[in-house]
């Protein structure tokens, strides 16, 4: 028999999920941008309801700021504003953007696999990157 209430605290149950684990639930926020935007804008529900957003940076588990800047992006954009932005972050160097496939640089064939040619101006890690 499964009994979700597995610790007592204080004389009084403690509920837990058991088919899931935290990491489990937490992907399935990160997978949908549907629970994203929702968990955004509950965050602007809360500071619309004048709750502080340092006090709920550990609700959500993220920064004052990052719930400053989704205020700031809901006030001007409405929900759309809430959305991850494409192009966000640090372009790979090691993957060619337009075929998707690794991108090896071939023009420095070398004997030695971990030095660029006496004619190549450049070092090998930016040669090969």
């Amino acid at each position: 028999m499964y009994l979700p209430y597995k610790n007592f605290h204080m004389a009084r149950l403690v509920l837990k999920v058991g088919k899931f684990r935290p990491e489990d639930i937490k992907a399935m926020f990160r997978d949908d941008e549907r629970y994203t935007i929702g968990i955004r804008l509950y965050a602007v529900y809360h500071v619309a309801l004048g709750q502080p957003s340092r006090k709920l940076e550990e609700l959500y588990n993220t920064s004052f700021k990052q719930i400053t800047n989704w205020v700031h992006r809901f006030e001007k954009e409405g929900t759309e504003g809430l959305k991850d932005k494409e192009g966000r972050g640090r372009t790979p160097r090691l993957i060619n953007l337009s075929t998707n496939q690794p991108n090896l640089n071939t023009s420095h064939s070398s004997a030695s696999p971990t030095a660029a040619p006496a004619s190549c101006p450049h070092t090998y890690t930016s040669c090969i990157a």
